[in-house]
């Protein structure tokens, strides 16, 4: 992709958002693949039943790849996904920055009256498949209190030490001690 054509995208995608991620299918009609290279916000994600548990960092995750169309039905999407997303810390529930460096490839089904094919979908996708299971932000996160849900990172938390419970089969054991 040239630079002016890559400037031009920029300048349409700061202005119209999500119609930077739509290719025309008549530039596809040649057979030959068809590069793309842009950046991805949070707001241009369809999440809206909230699968997605990160979000995407201000900078934007940026995609770079080609769509190619195989059949007047089917498009491949073939793209790399790098840059940063935020995630909860699975203990203590900060923001907790993860690096995103995806490969992916997907055959995407298109209505043959469709005039633009969104790139979109196979982007979530994407992201979807490829979330972390869980993300910790120092391995040794000591989480939160269970009982005042103080940051224990930070230091021990006011809550007074519990009273061990002694299971009362026990107490004659614990005599002996």
């Amino acid at each position: 992709m040239s630079i002016q054509i890559l400037i031009w995208h920029m300048r349409t995608y700061r202005a119209k958002r999500v119609d930077m991620m739509r290719i025309q299918r008549e530039v596809l009609q040649n057979g030959k693949p068809y590069p793309f290279s842009f950046v991805i916000t949070q707001e241009a994600l369809d999440d809206s039943r909230q699968e997605l548990s990160g979000v995407i960092s201000e900078a934007g995750l940026l995609a770079e790849g080609q769509i190619k169309m195989q059949s007047q039905t089917h498009v491949e999407v073939c793209f790399h996904l790098s840059g940063e997303m935020r995630y909860p810390c699975a203990r203590c529930l900060k923001p907790t920055a993860y690096a995103c460096d995806f490969d992916y490839r997907e055959t995407l089904d298109v209505p043959a009256e469709t005039e633009e094919i969104s790139i979109l979908p196979a982007i979530e996708e994407c992201l979807f498949v490829n979330e972390p299971f869980r993300v910790l932000c120092r391995p040794d996160c000591k989480g939160l209190c269970p009982r005042c849900g103080a940051d224990l990172n930070d230091g021990p938390c006011p809550c007074p030490e519990p009273e061990p419970e002694t299971d009362p089969r026990m107490a004659a054991l614990k005599a002996l001690l």
